[in-house]
Order: structure tokens, then C-alpha cells, then sequence
């Protein structure tokens, strides 16, 4: 008996440029993720490598990240950039100038 194609989504083991154009990443990087063991496949017949609908959808989980931001960092300002601890607190240009060329303000 036959079997029939079924669509793509309906496929129990996806290709690797299956995964590739459904992830929107290039052939290379599904075969490197691969390689090291991030995403599981079995060998194809050929030369190629199949992956299993579930180990993809491991493999997502794992990486999955959250975009949750906290209430109060959205509210709040950002902080201002702090001061190193070596450099010196001057008011203004003028302290500056002082403190750097001495009270004449002459080099």
C-alpha cells in the first residue's frame, strides 16, 4: 500500500532545509546546531539528517526567552551614568579650570 505526502506541518520528521525555512536561518546553521548536539536528528537513508517534529519543538522550548519587562523599570527614569571614583567632582568649568591651571589661570 502507498503511502500518501502529507503536508509539511503534517510530517512526523522534517528535512534539514524543512527546519531551516521554518526557523528562517540558513541550511549551515541547523547542521552546525546539529553537530553540537543542540538540536537532535537522526540519519537520513542518504547523507542528509531528519529531525523529529517533537525534538524541534524541544529544541524551541530550550531556547525560548522571556520578554517580560518589570513594572517599575519601565516607570522609572534611567539612572545617570555614575562618576568613576578617580575623577574629580567639579561644579563647573571654572573649578575645573582652577583646579588644572592654578588660581592665575595662566599655563
Amino acid at each position: 500500500m502507498r503511502r500518501l505526502k502529507s503536508p509539511a506541518s503534517g510530517r512526523r520528521f522534517l528535512t534539514v532545509a524543512e527546519v531551516a525555512d521554518e526557523l528562517r536561518v540558513s541550511v549551515g546553521w541547523v547542521h552546525s546546531q546539529i553537530r553540537v548536539g543542540a538540536l537532535r536528528a537522526v540519519r537520513d537513508i542518504g547523507r542528509g539528517f531528519r529531525v523529529s517534529r517533537e525534538w524541534l519543538n524541544e529544541f524551541l522550548a530550550a531556547r525560548q526567552v522571556g520578554f517580560c519587562v518589570p513594572e517599575s523599570s519601565v516607570a522609572s527614569r534611567p539612572q545617570k551614568r555614575q562618576r568613576a571614583s578617580w575623577a574629580p567632582a567639579f561644579q563647573n568649568s571654572h573649578e575645573a579650570r582652577v583646579a588644572l591651571l592654578g588660581k592665575g589661570g595662566a599655563r
